[in-house]
C-alpha cells in the first residue's frame, strides 16, 4: 500500500511496501491495515514523463516499512553512474500488527533515519541507517529543496520512555515549526 512517495528533478520514486489492506481484520477487532513481514519492500523508479509501465525500474529490498520520506535527489557516483538518493524513516522491526492508530508513536516501532541509494545502471541498492539509537518520524526538508540535494532534514525525535502526550507535543511542535517556515517562505516569495 502506498502512503507516501518521493520525487527528484527527473524521477518519481514509488514505494511498494508490505502494508496490506484486509477488511476481514475488522471482523476480528483488529486494524484493517497490517504489515506482512514475509514480503519484501520494493521501490519503482520512473522518469516523470514516463507513459509506459514497462519502463519502471524496480528494486527489491529486505522487508521494511516507511510511512514518511524526507527527500530524494539525483547524483552520479565516482564511476559516473546515475544514482537516486532517498531519505526516509524506515522500520525493520517485525511488528506485523497495528495495535494503535499511529504505530510509529509506540515504543517498539523504532523508525530510523535511513539513506537509500539506488544505482540505476547496475540495479543495486545500498541502505544505511544514521543515528540508529534514535527513533524519529515526520521528516521535513526546506520545501525549496524538494527533489534536489539538501544538506538538512528536520526530524522530530520520539522520546523513549516518555508518555504518549509528550511525544505528541514534540510532533505537534515540529509540525507547527514547519508551518511557520512555510508561511515565511510564502511571504518572502510574494
Amino acid at each position: 500500500m502506498l502512503h507516501d512517495f518521493a520525487i527528484t528533478e527527473h524521477y518519481i520514486i514509488i514505494p511498494d511496501l508490505p502494508l496490506e489492506n484486509n477488511i476481514k481484520h475488522c471482523l476480528d477487532n483488529r486494524f484493517m491495515y497490517q504489515l506482512n513481514n514475509k514480503k519484501p519492500a520494493r521501490y519503482g523508479i520512473m522518469k516523470r514523463e514516463c507513459q509506459d509501465a514497462s519502463q519502471v525500474q524496480w528494486f527489491e529490498l529486505p522487508y521494511h516499512y516507511c510511512f514518511h520520506y524526507g527527500n530524494a535527489w539525483e547524483e552520479k557516483n565516482a564511476q559516473g553512474e546515475d544514482l537516486i538518493i532517498l531519505w526516509g524513516c524506515l522500520t525493520q522491526n517485525n511488528v506485523a500488527e497495528f495495535k494503535m492508530e499511529h504505530p510509529f508513536l509506540s515504543e517498539n516501532w523504532g523508525t530510523k533515519n535511513t539513506r537509500l541509494e539506488f544505482n540505476l545502471k547496475t540495479g543495486k541498492y545500498k541502505q544505511e541507517v544514521y543515528a540508529p539509537n534514535i527513533a524519529i518520524e515526520f521528516p521535513q526538508v526546506n520545501q525549496m529543496y524538494v527533489g534536489y540535494k539538501s544538506r538538512y532534514i528536520y526530524l522530530p525525535l520520539q522520546l523513549r520512555g516518555s508518555c504518549w502526550l509528550a511525544r505528541c507535543v514534540v510532533l505537534c511542535c515540529a509540525w507547527l515549526l514547519c508551518c511557520v517556515v512555510l508561511c515565511m517562505v510564502a511571504v518572502l516569495c510574494c
